[in-house]
């Protein structure tokens, strides 16, 4: 996408962010043996030249692909292939969910958090095309369990239901603060994990701790509806 629209990108994400950690509350960065430092505001990026910033964020608020994660702990699926994963799930401490009942009340607040998010930017860059891109999804849209995704419908259909809100949360904060809107999700129906042409790993370790988050094939679509959305505003959205 840099290349094709002559663009000098800065990349100022970092995994595990939370909505506050882009203008308001630096991010704890911890690291496997237990230590941690202070990163920067990720809005530290942006300046009052800045033509563009794309934005991404909100799924760790409600802990939505952690509680993914944990799902592979349930003891109901301790006895398929899902039992070597939990084993390494267990031991980084990343088996304990976030109870729905709090992951519904977090997902209320992120359409509020994220419009105040894109104000902070557009104070600092009045002159950016600000544009939200909502995440690629995981589990398809019938619930039903595969073998990359062992889960069970119910438990499935609470998680799509949380996928859907976050995905209504950055429409309405795109909408409210007058940003741009890249709907991921939409483009990634039939994509998901679960699909013969997935655009989202499920439960593989194989790259280490990237379960359920975009392969290769998934961030070439997000970029491709990028470059559609910067050079014909609204194909994306």
């Amino acid at each position: 996408m840099a290349s094709q629209l002559r663009l000098n990108l800065t990349n100022a994400t970092c995994g595990g962010a939370s909505i506050p950690n882009i203008a308001t509350t630096p991010q704890q960065i911890w690291s496997w043996d237990g230590s941690s430092q202070t990163g920067e505001l990720q809005i530290n990026a942006v300046t009052a030249d800045t033509d563009l910033v794309t934005i991404t964020i909100g799924g760790n608020d409600v802990n939505y692909v952690g509680n993914l994660m944990a799902e592979a702990c349930r003891g109901d699926l301790a006895a398929n292939p899902l039992s070597v994963i939990s084993n390494q799930l267990k031991l980084y401490g990343l088996c304990t969910p976030v109870p729905d009942s709090v992951v519904q009340a977090r997902l209320a607040g992120i359409q509020d958090a994220l419009a105040a998010t894109v104000n902070a930017v557009q104070e600092k860059a009045p002159h950016a095309r600000v544009v939200l891109v909502d995440y690629l999804s995981v589990l398809p849209d019938n619930g039903k369990p595969c073998a990359s995704v062992p889960i069970p419908q119910q438990r499935q259909k609470f998680l799509l239901d949380v996928a859907r809100g976050m995905s209504l949360a950055t429409k309405h904060a795109a909408q409210q603060t007058g940003a741009e809107l890249v709907t991921a999700s939409k483009d990634s129906q039939g994509h998901d994990a679960c699909s013969a042409d997935p655009w989202v790993t499920g439960y593989d370790f194989s790259r280490g701790f990237v379960m359920m988050h975009p392969n290769e094939a998934g961030h070439a679509a997000v970029a491709k509806a990028l470059v559609e959305q910067l050079t014909h505003p609204g194909a994306s959205s």
